[in-house]
């Protein structure tokens, strides 16, 4: 069975300090914990609970004693923890929320939240991130100290706490009968005449100087030296018969000797000189009822402020047993007769328990109550708003929550003023509820307010200006104005660096997030620029294996896929999927994500076949790991149903795209972009089965929604604009077919550049509906267009050249029946072909068969 360790600042008081209790995945235990114990005496002077050994199971009593009457466990989360079978997973943590006990992840991975918030693990708790990857997060080490300060106790409040109970007793026990004196501290307090009794014990003490020391001084504040009688008394070594025994019968203390398992009485007597005949359980109540005669103060049961304080013992363990249940009755009891302290209270514990019906009740009776006692415009009434906003956001009345976030943040500006820095939580927490429900332009609005006010208050480069600076530039966004965003990003990016230099890690986050909006707004090569600066310092600086380095190498594979350059992305997404893979796992999420980028680079090479086993692999793990309906499980659901598609597997295709599109739609709504590319994927399977009608249906849809939500030069858009053009060809009209090429092409060459493929493909798109047009000298105008260009970037001797010198001679030859230009185009692709592959390449040999068919 595990061993129960301590750690502390100084042995001295433990009793006194706040119970922590740490618990993680046996492999973490060594990688975090002192690391974690470190942060939280730097904030907190507590005691902290641990078993070095994480594969060793509790015991029973382990549970009950140590991990029972913790006022907090905290556990660092990583994917194994979540993923793998282990103690902390399968025990700790279920024992202390099934106990009520608060529980405090503390997120060591990035990549991990889908799995975090599975039912079957942490769901909707709140954790904390050591290491924020988004610059506008509050400092973890103020985020921490704040949830320390909520859940644990302070001195005062404890000191309050004793000052409240009617008397004390000493209770001594041999160490292995712990779970026997947990049993007689609720046989005592089992009777409500002895619930203001507090109990001195030994429990959280370790031996040293001021063991003893603290021993002596609580005989000396006890009414009644209770020694709890097992067989275990009569053995040696046995601290119990040598000092404190001896101590209280010196300090003239009563003995009450409490016999919980049969001992043999002689042995005791010459033992424990002057030992009184010991009673049974049964016999405690009438025993105490002498023993303190008087001292019991009834009066005291009806006092609001003394229920909240006993209560508060019995919740944290402070000279009583752990009894949770019973302190929340209290409280409610207290709070019940209008004592704020324990509306409060009640308001923490239920939040705690995710209980958010109970933490609205106490939320709203603590604003009323402030409301009345105080006054609208007191500062604890506003904060009492503001708290109530929150209880009914948790609760998921979104609605309600604006409607109260809108009072508060005006009644907030009224009192305050505008230029007053107290305003500007509010203003956050008002910008988080707006977008809750959806209202982007007036978080928005909110956002540009809260930027405003602190470049007044604090400056333009002070960091907490910086972070709104990024809140607003994500605003823009979630708005639909990524121009704007942009904008913004690369000022956030150029302040960061100027303030913080390059090799800042802020500074690096900021650039690869610049390189992010750049590639949204599909200029490519900035992106790619940016990403390789990013690349270089971070690799340099932070290491090669640093999630922001892996990042920013990721963003150069994007990158060079958007360029067209899939050769080198197609290295880069191996090199980064074998770093993840072998630093956390073929199973862990950034890990999938690699995955499935490394499909993406085979299949923009052509390698169909790897692309989809790869596809194939992503969708399996994705859903066992995140769960059907996850949306980087729907996207690997997506790429599933292209590869399908373009292997000919039409009528899997569809049916994956249909499942596809239904579960985005049910999931993410129907303007997402994630589910217009899911009807966009559904609408490219119905294409290649044949199915064109219902192709034609969804390009449409998605058409008209992505030039509302995108606009009408997203490359997105211009994408959708392009398969609808196709879609037109096959049906027959090809007039319509070549106008939405046209605007497609201009639309690509605005953002690409002419020598993008995406824009040379369109073009050589254009030059085939002329030609089926019978629009010869249109079609082969533009044919030379697309030659001069392949030219420049492939060579004159090129496959894709001749392949175009070619289509030109067959314009010449099979429309134009112009037999000596069509001999002069064939004549200058032999040479190209000649040159580059030499006399025996088939593609050679077809040419020059072609030449002799005609020349004779």
């Amino acid at each position: 069975m595990a061993k129960i360790l301590l750690k502390v600042k100084n042995e001295n008081n433990v009793a006194d300090k706040p119970r922590v209790y740490f618990t993680s995945h046996p492999a973490d235990f060594e990688r975090y914990f002192e690391r974690i114990a470190e942060d939280i005496l730097g904030v907190q002077d507590a005691a902290i609970y641990y078993t070095a050994d994480m594969t060793e199971p509790l015991s029973e009593e382990n549970l009950e004693l140590d991990l029972g009457r913790a006022n907090l466990v905290v556990v660092p989360v990583t994917l194994r923890l979540l993923i793998e079978d282990n103690r902390a997973m399968r025990v700790d943590i279920p024992f202390a929320m099934e106990r009520a006990i608060p529980v405090l992840p503390i997120m060591m991975e990035s990549g991990i939240d889908a799995v975090y918030s599975r039912p079957d693990r942490f769901g909707e708790r709140q954790y904390l991130r050591p290491a924020a990857s988004d610059e506008s997060e509050i400092a973890y080490e103020k985020k921490l100290a704040d949830v320390l300060s909520a859940v644990l106790l302070d001195d005062e409040i404890a000191a309050r706490v004793r000052d409240e109970f009617d008397a004390y007793l000493f209770l001594s026990y041999r160490k292995r009968d712990r779970a026997q004196a947990n049993r007689l501290m609720r046989l005592i307090h089992a009777d409500p005449r002895y619930r203001d009794i507090a109990i001195w014990y030994d429990e959280f003490l370790t031996p040293g100087e001021s063991f003893r020391e603290n021993i002596f001084r609580a005989l000396a504040g006890s009414r009644v030296f209770t020694l709890l009688v097992t067989p275990n008394l009569l053995e040696d070594p046995n601290f119990v018969k040598d000092e404190e025994y001896p101590a209280a019968r010196a300090a003239g203390l009563p003995i009450l000797p409490v016999e919980m398992s049969e001992t043999d009485r002689d042995a005791l007597a010459r033992l424990y000189d002057g030992i009184p005949t010991p009673i049974r359980d049964g016999e405690v109540a009438a025993s105490l009822s002498d023993l303190l005669h008087g001292i019991s103060i009834p009066e005291n049961d009806s006092d609001p402020e003394h229920t909240y304080l006993i209560a508060i013992a019995y919740y944290y363990g402070i000279d009583v047993e752990v009894d949770r249940e019973r302190a929340v009755r209290m409280l409610t009891e207290a709070a019940e007769a209008g004592h704020l302290g324990a509306m409060e209270r009640l308001s923490v514990i239920y939040d705690n328990r995710s209980d958010y019906a109970n933490m609205l009740k106490w939320c709203e009776r603590i604003y009323e109550s402030n409301l009345e006692n105080l006054g609208e415009e007191h500062p604890e009434t506003l904060a009492a708003l503001n708290n109530l906003t929150i209880s009914h956001h948790k609760l998921g009345d979104y609605h309600r929550a604006r409607e109260l976030s809108e009072v508060s943040y005006e009644m907030h500006l009224r009192v305050y003023g505008e230029g007053d820095a107290r305003i500007l939580p509010v203003m956050s927490n008002h910008a988080t509820t707006l977008s809750g429900v959806g209202d982007y332009t007036a978080a928005l609005e909110i956002s540009k307010k809260s930027y405003s006010l602190h470049i007044f208050l604090l400056g333009e480069d002070h960091p907490d200006t910086l972070r709104a600076l990024s809140v607003l530039s994500s605003a823009y966004s979630n708005a639909g104005d990524r121009t704007t965003a942009l904008k913004l990003s690369r000022v956030c990016y150029e302040k960061r660096r100027k303030i913080l230099g390059e090799e800042d890690e802020r500074t690096l986050i900021a650039l690869g997030n610049l390189t992010v909006d750049e590639l949204n707004m599909g200029n490519y090569r900035t992106a790619l620029e940016y990403a390789e600066r990013a690349y270089s310092i971070s690799s340099r600086v932070l290491g090669e294996e640093h999630d922001t380095t892996l990042k920013n190498l990721t963003g150069i594979g994007d990158a060079y896929s958007a360029l067209g350059r899939y050769g080198d992305s197609l290295k880069i997404k191996e090199k980064v999927y074998g770093i993840y893979a072998t630093r956390y796992g073929k199973e862990h999420p950034s890990t999938l994500t690699a995955l499935s980028n490394l499909g993406t680079a085979y299949y923009d090479i052509g390698d169909h076949p790897r692309a989809r086993a790869v596809f194939e692999e992503c969708h399996e793990i994705s859903k066992r790991i995140l769960g059907e309906e996850h949306p980087d499980t729907l996207t690997t659901l997506n790429n599933l149903v292209n590869i399908c598609s373009l292997m000919g597997e039409h009528g899997r295709a569809i049916e994956l795209g249909r499942q596809s599109y239904d579960l985005h739609l049910r999931v993410l709504g129907e303007d997402h972009p994630l589910t217009l590319a899911a009807l966009s994927t559904l609408g490219g399977a119905y294409n290649e089965g044949g199915e064109l009608i219902d192709a034609m249906n969804c390009f449409n849809s998605v058409y008209e929604r992505q030039k509302i939500t995108m606009g009408e030069d997203h490359p997105e858009t211009l994408k959708t604009l392009t398969n609808l053009a196709g879609l037109s060809g096959k049906l027959g009209n090809l007039e319509r077919s070549v106008r939405l090429l046209e605007e497609a092409y201009r639309g690509r060459v605005k953002y690409l550049g002419e020598e993008h493929p995406v824009s040379v493909n369109l073009l050589t798109q254009i030059a085939d509906t002329y030609f089926k047009l019978a629009e010869y000298e249109r079609a082969i105008a533009t044919f030379l267009r697309v030659y001069e260009i392949i030219k420049r970037t492939d060579g004159e001797c090129s496959p894709h050249a001749v392949n175009l010198l070619m289509s030109i001679a067959a314009i010449y030859m099979s429309g134009m029946r112009d037999v000596k230009n069509a001999v002069e185009y064939l004549k200058m692709a032999y040479t190209a072909c000649r040159t580059a592959n030499g006399d025996d390449h088939p593609a050679t040999k077809q040419i020059y068969g072609i030449l002799r068919s005609i020349l004779g």
